[in-house]
Parts: C-alpha cells; sequence; structure tokens
C-alpha cells in the first residue's frame, strides 16, 4: 500500500514525494504527481541536466546474448568514438578492466538516469544498455532517447512474469518500434 511506504519513508527523512500515477490519499508529505513514467524521466534529464546530452544510447534486448553484444559492439565503438561506455549485467563497464557492479541487468529509472548523466559529464559519446523485458515493462528507460536498437534474440524465460509469449515477445518488440519511431 503506497501509503503505507510513503509513511515510512517520511520516518526515515523523506520530504517530499514524486508519485507517478494515481493520487494517493491522506499522503503523509507534500507531492509532484506525474501522469506516468515518461514525465518522471524527462523530470530526471532535467535534474541532472542531460535534456540536451550528445551521449548517445543503443539499446540491446533479448532473451539471450544481450551481455555479449553489449560488450563487442562497447569494443568496436571504442575503437570508433575513442570512448564507449556499457549498462548491463556485468555492471557499468567503462572499459575492460574497469567495471562496477549494478546488481541488475536494467538499474531503476533514478540509476539509469544517473549513469547517463554520468556518461554525459564524462563526454561519453555512445552509452551500450542492455534492456530487459523487465526494465522494459517497468519503464525504466523512461526519458531516455534511443538512436538504435538491436533485438538478439526470443526465447521462453520470464513467460510467467509477462503472461505468455506473445506478451512477452510484445514488450520487445515496443521498446524497438519505439526506437524506430524516434529515429
Amino acid at each position: 500500500h503506497a501509503g503505507t511506504y510513503l509513511a515510512m519513508a517520511k520516518k526515515h527523512g523523506a520530504a517530499a514525494a514524486i508519485i507517478v500515477g494515481e493520487r494517493v490519499k491522506d499522503c503523509p508529505l507534500p507531492a509532484l504527481y506525474l501522469k506516468n513514467m515518461r514525465q518522471a524521466g524527462m523530470l530526471l534529464r532535467r535534474w541532472f541536466g542531460t535534456e540536451t546530452s550528445r551521449t548517445r544510447c543503443i539499446g540491446i534486448t533479448g532473451t539471450d546474448g544481450k551481455t555479449s553484444v553489449a560488450w563487442m559492439l562497447r569494443q568496436v565503438l571504442q575503437q570508433i568514438e575513442g570512448k564507449a561506455w556499457a549498462i548491463g549485467t556485468l555492471g557499468l563497464v567503462r572499459d575492460t578492466d574497469d567495471i562496477a557492479d549494478l546488481g541488475m541487468t536494467t538499474p531503476s529509472l533514478l540509476n539509469m538516469h544517473r549513469l547517463f548523466a554520468l556518461a554525459h559529464h564524462n563526454r561519453i559519446p555512445v552509452l551500450v544498455t542492455e534492456v530487459s523485458s523487465h526494465g522494459i515493462e517497468q519503464e525504466r528507460i523512461a526519458g531516455l532517447d534511443f538512436q538504435a536498437a538491436l533485438w538478439t534474440s526470443i526465447g521462453h524465460d520470464h513467460l510467467q512474469y509477462h503472461g505468455g509469449f506473445a506478451a512477452y515477445a510484445g514488450i520487445k518488440e515496443s521498446f524497438v518500434r519505439n526506437c524506430a519511431q524516434q529515429a
């Protein structure tokens, strides 16, 4: 229940809340209400100062192969662009021997924007990002503009979470389609 979570956040020192979706009855904190995760992503772009970033994002989705493709693509882009980073299962990969654990393939919305800002402020031209089906459905990439999307494979993982194969494939397809519409 959102009210319980917000009361706990207030108890631990939160001064305000950002709430996406419906209003919370009796919210114990001053709140900024946003209609959707895209608005939350755009708020984070403004917060981190990346609205006009030149860092390009390339997203990789698929059941298998995301990590290998991200690794190889980052290396190729590093040769072409001078610098390239990757986010994914291995963590934040700045270079072959400079990897920081992130705990999950596609980090939270806040952490995705924090990492994008880090790349932006370090003048990294390209950020290769593994985009999991969970990350797409939970909108952890909202507000990030992807210049290209790669789809490596489709299998039968995560079907129970997504409600079947058609829904799982549809999530992956939506990411690629949205990327193509942005281009």
